[in-house]
């Protein structure tokens, strides 16, 4: 629309420099198009524009049907209005004349700051904003604002009821985007608010993030993926770690059993503790149980007990205890608790001993059969090692050698007879005659040399059921020693 004939040409004009003919087609086409969209405007008004509205809204075709008027206000106070289009268009300010950019339909559904009159939804959605369109709620569109974008260089006058003062307007800008001048240049618009009193304090609302949503970042599958792969990473440090000692022991195993046997052959009991106590520690490495397992930490055992022997002998150790100050069970206690004796003798139940007293057998304790008397004060020697009393030399009441640690000793009431109690886990059977030899005994005298044998069969005769038990205890109490 809008032609035009002009006959000739007028001058052009002072400020925009373009021929007047060019300049009064183009202010008769805007004004086409003003008149044009007040017509759309009056025939989507009323009962019919809301039907127009609703079928538009039902059948998707909202952003090209429903007239989306825009107003966009200059720096100088005055403002550009109009419809918008399906493309952005170049506006004149009505006071200035200054270009104003203008953004195009928003063909997006509304959001919470931007409204649209597209249906988000799907077919449901769309009938639903067309009955609510018949029913005559109000769109999502702002009438008389510049809706659907922040790019407008905004000049509203103050709250409204309220006068100007002085003539002066107070202006809001939200700026954005970009303006476009006379000559098609864009020009960036730097961002300026100038409010007219301090907004009211507004508290956000941070919604709540659900359990699902919290597992779902705290465990993605980056993580477990590189959590995976450190488990993985770790694991097999740790079998090549374990196989490393393993082979390592292994040899430590064949090379410490030559070392104890020149050992015993050289009578070297130095010597042979080190190498026990090495072929032990490869022994727990490797988790062997075997008879031969069992026979090295019993000689550790045996060594050890035959270097931390007490440097005076039971009755000397026991003449100077009841020679001091009165006896009470802490001075006792305090006086022998740690000194290492080899004993020989047969063991008993507690109480079956001669000169018991009558005092009946007290369950799962041994007493050595000694008859040991300081200063008319009758000693008795206990221990509480339950692997003892199922040796078949205990059962029949054949002797026994071993050395233990005393772990104290208290005062009986009735007799006024002194008892000695043994550290149960430092009782260990002679099997050697390096370690007997170093506690004293001569293994040449057939006695020891029987007895020596007759023990060492009860730990390294595994066809023999009580035997093997009594080897199965000393493995198990093989890590702790003799204090």
């Amino acid at each position: 629309m809008g032609c035009l004939v002009v006959a000739s040409c007028g001058p052009a004009s002072e400020n925009s420099g373009r021929c007047g003919c060019a300049v009064l087609l183009v202010d008769v086409c805007r004004v086409v198009d003003v008149i044009a969209g007040w017509m759309e405007g009056i025939r989507m008004s009323g009962f019919v524009g809301r039907i127009l509205r609703a079928k538009a809204k039902l059948l998707g075709t909202a952003a090209q049907e429903i007239p989306v008027p825009f107003e966009v206000f200059c720096e100088c106070g005055g403002r550009a209005a109009g419809i918008r289009r399906q493309t952005y268009q170049v506006a004149d300010c009505s006071d200035c004349g200054r270009s104003l950019y203008v953004l195009p339909v928003n063909p997006y559904p509304a959001t919470r700051r931007i409204p649209s009159e597209v249906v988000a939804g799907g077919a449901g959605g769309r009938a639903v904003a067309a009955l609510a369109e018949l029913a005559g709620v109000p769109s999502a569109t702002v009438a008389g604002g510049a809706v659907g974008a922040p790019e407008v260089a905004r000049t509203a006058e103050s709250s409204e009821g309220q006068q100007q003062s002085s003539g002066q307007r107070v202006k809001r800008r939200v700026v954005a985007g970009r303006e476009v001048s006379r000559a098609g240049e864009a020009v960036s618009a730097a961002p300026a608010v100038a409010q007219t009193a301090p907004p009211a304090a507004v508290v956000p609302v941070v919604p709540r993030v659900s359990l699902g949503v919290r597992l779902r970042r705290t465990f993605s599958p980056v993580r477990l993926l590189v959590t995976a792969s450190l488990v993985l990473l770790s694991l097999t440090v740790w079998w090549m770690v374990q196989q490393r000692r393993q082979d390592v022991a292994r040899r430590v195993w064949r090379q410490q059993q030559d070392a104890v046997r020149l050992a015993l052959e050289a009578d070297d009991l130095p010597q042979l503790t080190t190498a026990l106590e090495r072929l032990v520690e490869a022994a727990e490495i490797l988790h062997r149980v075997d008879a031969e397992a069992v026979r090295a930490s019993s000689l550790l055992k045996q060594c050890r007990a035959v270097n931390q022997l007490s440097q005076l002998d039971l009755v000397t150790a026991l003449e100077q205890l009841v020679s001091g100050p009165a006896l009470t069970d802490e001075r006792v206690t305090a006086e022998v608790r740690g000194l290492v004796f080899v004993f020989e003798g047969i063991l008993r139940p507690a109480g079956a001993v001669n000169g018991g007293g009558g005092q009946g057998e007290v369950g799962g304790v041994l007493e050595l059969d000694l008859p040991l008397q300081i200063a008319d004060r009758r000693v008795r020697i206990r221990t509480g090692a339950a692997w003892l009393s199922e040796l078949p030399a205990v059962v029949e009441g054949q002797p026994v050698l071993f050395a233990a640690a005393l772990e104290g000793g208290h005062l009986e009431d009735r007799d006024e007879s002194l008892t000695l109690l043994m550290n149960d886990e430092s009782v260990v059977l002679l099997t050697e005659s390096l370690p007997a030899a170093a506690a004293g005994y001569v293994s040449s005298d057939a006695g020891v040399a029987q007895l020596l044998r007759r023990q060492s069969e009860l730990l390294g005769g595994p066809s023999k059921g009580e035997a093997g038990a009594a080897g199965s205890g000393l493995s198990e109490r093989s890590a702790g020693g003799t204090q």
